[in-house]
């Protein structure tokens, strides 16, 4: 079988010192907090600093990505202060909120990418997205009233859709796990995937044996 045509691995939802290093030491390529309050796996910025500061400053080239939903400017630029680089944007934002964010950052001279999530539903989730102006993209699972980080799974199809029908590098998240995730790259062919409830024992808790299971998988599997 051919090897997975992958070169980025996303593990969000981290709340735990431990669970950062222990993903770190395994090389993923970009570890993930979520700014969104009403979450269970929410991290204050003076945590995410905490983390930042005695854990991923050891590995430089890992991306530091916070996940806002529907937030002020003010809040994201206090977890920028706090170490992240990437701007992973996972709520309702328009197009002209994310022209105004890119300037907001740069006036504050910040380094920092822009992520567009996409919850989807049919092909002109994916359409009406050609219209951000961001790094990268994200695809994930649509369930009504949840932000993300839910474990189920996405459409596939629409998944492969997204990466064939954007100008960007595509993110595959939903529900992904060791089990599904070369059939899942095989299919999608995304630029990397995204997983957080997939290497879980609880909400914002990391599972050691199932994160290495998969970062192993990941690996062992890919070509990128």
């Amino acid at each position: 079988m051919s090897p997975l045509n992958l070169s980025f691995l996303k593990i969000c939802g981290i709340t735990r010192k431990e669970d950062a290093a222990f993903a770190c030491n395994l090389g993923v390529s970009a570890i993930g907090f979520v700014a969104f309050s009403k979450s269970n796996r929410f991290l204050s910025s003076v945590d995410v600093h905490k983390i930042i500061s005695q854990v991923i400053k050891k590995y430089p080239k890992t991306k530091r990505v916070g996940v806002f939903v529907n937030e002020d400017f003010s809040t994201i630029i206090a977890y920028l202060k706090s170490g992240i680089n990437v701007v992973q944007l996972h709520g309702d934002e328009t197009v002209d909120y994310v022209c105004k964010l890119r300037k907001v950052i740069l006036m504050e001279h910040f380094d920092a990418e822009i992520w567009q999530a996409i919850r989807l539903r049919t092909t002109k989730d994916v359409i009406l997205s050609k219209k951000y102006s961001v790094d990268k993209y994200l695809v994930d699972s649509f369930v009504k009233g949840k932000a993300g980080g839910t474990g189920i799974r996405c459409d596939w199809d629409l998944a492969e859709f997204a990466v064939n029908a954007l100008s960007k590098p595509v993110i595959l998240a939903g529900g992904l796990t060791s089990k599904n995730i070369c059939k899942a790259v095989r299919k999608v062919h995304p630029f990397g995937i995204d997983i957080s409830p997939g290497v879980e024992s609880s909400p914002g808790v990391k599972d050691h044996n199932l994160l290495r299971e998969l970062i192993s998988i990941c690996k062992t599997n890919w070509s990128g």
